[in-house]
């Protein structure tokens, strides 16, 4: 496997999502370095700090990442309409989705998906 993506589906979780974001650095540094890991991020128009959070930790973070997709919706649409924006970002490369309080556990989850 040489490349994959980690969509997280985002609306007010300012308070979790650095943990979320570590979680997936975790994974990356520990056991992806030959993967190329992007990130897709479709945050439900939070209207608390989390999409100010994310951009300063992506700024930080982002030569951990091959690519970086986040979008800020101005409007509500919901879960399901951002899963498929998720979806519509990905070819044929392996993906996790998750909700930005979600967090990757310590266990490797490159070989998981082989």
């Amino acid at each position: 496997m040489n490349k994959f993506i980690f969509g997280i589906l985002t609306y007010n979780q300012e308070n979790y999502i650095l943990e979320t974001l570590e979680s997936i650095k975790y994974q990356k540094i520990h056991y992806g370095s030959d993967v190329n890991v992007s990130l897709v991020i479709t945050d439900d128009a939070s209207n608390d700090g989390t999409v100010a959070v994310m951009k300063d930790w992506l700024e930080k973070n982002k030569a951990y990442f091959e690519k970086i997709d986040l979008i800020a919706n101005e409007k509500n649409r919901g879960t399901v309409a951002n899963f498929k924006t998720i979806l519509s970002k990905v070819s044929d490369e392996h993906l996790k989705i998750i909700a930005g309080d979600d967090l990757i556990g310590h266990k490797n989850v490159f070989t998981e998906y082989e």
